[in-house]
C-alpha cells in the first residue's frame, strides 16, 4: 500500500473512531470503528493483524495513545484494552453538519 492510501486509510479509521465521541474507547469500540471504515476486512483471516496494523499507525502518528503503559509493537499483535483518542481541531462530528 503506498502513502497515499496509508493516509486515507489512516484519516478513515480516525473519523470512525471520532464518531463513537469518546476520547477513551474499550477495545470492543475500536473493533466496531475499525469494522465500520472498512467493512470488507470485517471477514478477512487476517483482520486482527490489520486492526493492530492500524492503531499502529495511528499511535505513531500522535492520533491515539495507549494509556496505563501499554505498547502496541510491530512484531506483537496483542491488541491493547482501550486506546485515547488525542483532540483534533480537525475533525467535528459528523451530525454537526459540517464535512470533515
Amino acid at each position: 500500500m503506498d502513502k497515499h492510501s496509508r493516509d486515507i486509510s489512516s484519516k478513515a479509521f480516525e473519523a470512525a473512531l471520532r464518531d463513537l465521541g469518546t476520547t477513551r474507547l474499550r477495545l470492543d469500540q475500536v473493533v466496531m470503528a475499525y469494522q465500520r471504515a472498512f467493512p470488507a476486512d470485517s471477514m478477512r483471516p487476517d483482520m486482527r493483524e490489520r486492526l493492530h496494523s492500524a492503531i499502529a499507525e495511528l499511535c505513531q502518528s500522535g492520533v491515539i495513545s495507549i494509556p496505563d503503559g501499554e505498547s502496541i509493537e510491530c512484531q506483537n499483535t496483542t491488541l491493547p484494552a482501550t486506546i485515547d483518542l488525542s483532540a483534533s481541531a480537525q475533525f467535528l462530528p459528523r451530525d454537526a453538519g459540517v464535512l470533515n
